[in-house]
């Protein structure tokens, strides 16, 4: 058998008593039992949906659970990432549009946050996935209709540790999702993001050197979800000569640096 069932619909098609349920899926949640194996809907967190085929033989055969017609098809894993590619993606669209020009790939980018979002729920909202589930998921991943990226399970475990990391502690996903998730180099907003706070390091009144600029730079990367930057790579911005004269017209003024 496959497929998923509600703790409601348990309740109501077949009669198995609440405490049953409940204890079960407790027991399961605490790992002490490979019976009951559940997770709760990602949209509605009222809603459990119980692993069908951990249901025990004997609650199985007890009240008559198959005899009636149900969808015993239903897959709440591949349900729910669908659903994120195809609707919840558009409540992050407006975080993608003001940072991409280009409104197909803001809509790409969305899904891929909406999908990594529904993963992080689907698989534990905690630094580490529940036992067992992530590799469902990834099953079902790899049978959507939308440019995923990962094809081998190691990748798609590697990338999915550094989600939980991040949402765990409750930080940013939009960065990953630009500078990682999707197979880009580092992109206009980022290199943006890190010429500004460079120049602003590099055009202080303390003239801090090319490493304690990196360095400093680098706080703030790690914060947003990028990568960090290197002595060289300052090094490099500060031979461009736009860059050299707004670092020399701010530290020591336009008139001054003009004239010296």
């Amino acid at each position: 058998m496959k497929g998923f069932i509600t703790h409601s619909d348990l309740l109501e098609y077949f009669k198995v008593p609440n405490n049953a349920i409940k204890n079960g899926t407790y027991r399961n949640r605490k790992g002490k039992t490979q019976s009951w194996e559940n997770i709760k809907d990602p949209n509605d967190k009222r809603c459990v949906w119980i692993k069908i085929d951990t249901i025990p033989n004997g609650t199985i055969k007890k009240y008559g659970i198959y005899e009636l017609n149900y969808d015993w098809d239903n897959d709440v894993y591949l349900i729910a990432l669908n659903n994120a590619i195809e609707s919840k993606y558009m409540q992050h669209m407006d975080i993608y549009i003001s940072i991409l020009s280009d409104r197909k790939k803001a809509k790409l980018y969305a899904q891929y946050h909406a999908l990594w979002t529904t993963i992080f729920h689907l698989t534990g909202e905690g630094e580490r996935t529940e036992r067992g589930t992530l590799k469902e998921v990834f099953e079902r991943y790899l049978k959507l209709d939308f440019p995923t990226r990962f094809k081998s399970y190691q990748k798609f475990s590697t990338q999915n540790k550094k989600v939980h990391l991040l949402l765990a502690k409750g930080k940013s996903l939009q960065n990953v999702i630009l500078h990682g998730l999707v197979g880009t180099k580092r992109n206009v907003k980022a290199r943006a993001f890190y010429e500004g706070l460079a120049i602003y390091y590099l055009a202080h009144p303390n003239m801090y050197r090319y490493w304690l600029v990196a360095d400093l730079t680098n706080i703030h990367a790690y914060e947003y979800g990028f990568k960090p930057i290197s002595e060289s790579w300052v090094k490099n911005l500060m031979s461009n000569n736009w860059v050299r004269t707004l670092v020399l017209e701010t530290r020591f003024g336009k008139k001054k640096h003009r004239y010296s």
